[in-house]
């Protein structure tokens, strides 16, 4: 059981570093799009980097026993404020629209990457372009801007 808990922080720990790294790294008058992109670029690093690991901690996670659920809650609750706080941000500035729910964005992006370490091959590109891709996808819709008034 220790075994699987360390493992399982390990894999948090590392994706928190790197995203927040990233994060760090854009000089501090970057807009939110390229914060944003740096923070998705950071998780997929880490997501990709262990692929079979994460792949299998996403899998496994919601049928862990209790202990290594309760031993990852805190660091997994600590990214998760740390994202959000950041999205706040963003949606304060004006720049994400005040009508998205932060959390559930939160969990539609968090959703999206881990999701990939099912089906990523790096053979068909890297992973800061999926990065990027998402990043599109998220942040300008994947619709025409053209908006049906009903």
């Amino acid at each position: 059981m220790k075994n699987v808990i360390s493992l399982f922080l390990i894999l948090l720990f590392s994706m928190t570093k790197y995203a927040v790294a990233a994060v760090n790294a854009v000089p501090a008058w970057a807009s939110a799009d390229v914060i944003i992109r740096a923070d998705l670029r950071g998780q997929l690093r880490t997501l990709l980097e262990h692929g079979d690991y994460t792949s299998a901690k996403v899998r496994i996670f919601g049928q862990v026993p209790p202990a290594v659920w309760d031993a990852n809650l805190s660091v997994r609750r600590d990214y998760e404020k740390y994202l959000d706080l950041l999205l706040l941000k963003f949606q304060v500035d004006g720049a994400i629209r005040g009508d998205v729910n932060i959390g559930r964005f939160r969990l539609m992006l968090i959703g999206a990457l881990n999701a990939t370490t099912e089906w990523f091959d790096p053979a068909k590109g890297s992973a800061e372009e999926l990065a990027d891709n998402y990043a599109d996808a998220f942040l300008s819709g994947v619709l025409n801007q053209t908006r049906d008034p009903s």
